[in-house]
């Protein structure tokens, strides 16, 4: 399990001094320690996932994170990848440097979906790198530097090579059947994301029983958070458990994405993992079963001791000896 580490500096900070509530400290607490955050700060939070953390409802996460990101000025959430970035983090998250601190960065940088995530926290954390004097903060912001950059460039290649592609579309004469036309442009293919929907829940239908609205708009939640394949494999794991109901389901998805697990490959991992754990604990359990009581073990040595008696044979006496014993013991009688 990781652990986040954040300074003591946090309840001196002058924000959280004077203007927050009780339950302003508890969100922003969150933020910076929950099991999905990274020592940057920018992490994928779906509104459902911190509602269910923190036991409030989803209109109440709604509030904090827009006061959070408008009043405080604290965060920036993307309600389309379903991202916070906290932007004061790494004032707080990162208390020594090193090789595997930057390589951390450096692999919880590239994970960042949005652009403008690492722009903003850049723009904040900028003067607190220029007069913090650590190494590592200066390391942090020629990586962040270097990221941004180099997602601009492929940004600005990527528009260029689609006003090539449509410079050489118009310029091809295209003609074709009237009714072929007609056709086509009447005709809409479902999105892929209509695709996937479409499957698990025919999946769901199909195998656990009737659907309800309720249900049905969780799978179409957890479809857009994960993908359908992934959505499927948890609604198999929970049939090959015999749990026939979908919060069993939703259990599974909830412990992949704490896991950051995000491909079939990710979470393949995972369960043989958490297999290989079950199975240490099970050949534990059973060495410990195996181990003989004290009371089998005394039988066993009473067992062993009678078997040595039986086996020794009575000596065979001679007439020799039966007729010395007998004069010893008129000779006794006698003297009596």
């Amino acid at each position: 399990m990781a652990k986040r580490v954040v300074s003591t500096v946090f309840w001196e900070d002058e924000k959280v001094v004077d203007m927050f509530s009780p339950e302003d400290k508890y969100f922003m607490l969150y933020l910076l320690t929950n099991p999905r955050t990274t020592s940057i700060g920018i992490y994928a939070l779906p509104v459902k996932i911190a509602a269910f953390d923190l036991g409030y409802s989803i209109d109440s996460v709604k509030v904090l994170l827009e006061r959070f990101e408008n009043k405080y000025k604290m965060i920036v959430y993307s309600k389309e990848q379903q991202e916070v970035a906290v932007l004061n983090t790494l004032r707080y998250s990162i208390s020594k440097g090193g090789k595997p601190i930057e390589d951390m960065v450096l692999r919880e940088i590239e994970k960042v979906k949005n652009i403008s995530s690492l722009e903003m926290t850049h723009s904040r954390m900028i003067e607190w790198w220029s007069i913090s004097g650590r190494d590592i903060d200066f390391k942090i912001k020629e990586i962040f530097e270097k990221e941004i950059f180099k997602r601009k460039e492929a940004k600005e290649n990527n528009t260029n090579n689609k006003a090539n592609t449509n410079t050489n579309t118009d310029t091809v004469d295209v003609s074709c059947n009237d009714s072929l036309t007609d056709t086509l442009e009447n005709s809409v293919a479902p999105s892929e994301e209509q695709v996937g929907v479409i499957g698990a829940i025919d999946f769901y239908q199909q195998n656990f029983g009737v659907l309800n609205p309720y249900t049905s708009q969780q799978i179409v939640d957890a479809i857009d958070t994960f993908n359908d394949d992934i959505v499927i494999k948890a609604m198999q794991i929970a049939l090959d458990n015999n749990a026939r109901n979908y919060n069993y389901v939703r259990a599974i998805l909830k412990k992949w994405y704490e896991n950051n697990a995000t491909t079939i490959d990710d979470i393949d991992a995972l369960e043989l993992e958490h297999k290989n754990k079950q199975a240490k604990k099970s050949y534990g359990k059973s060495q410990k079963e195996s181990v003989a009581p004290k009371w089998l073990n005394q039988e066993t040595r009473q067992e062993k001791y009678q078997g040595k008696e039986s086996a020794i044979e009575p000596k065979q006496v001679s007439d020799d000896e039966i007729a010395a014993l007998e004069k010893l013991k008129s000779s006794v009688l006698g003297g009596e």
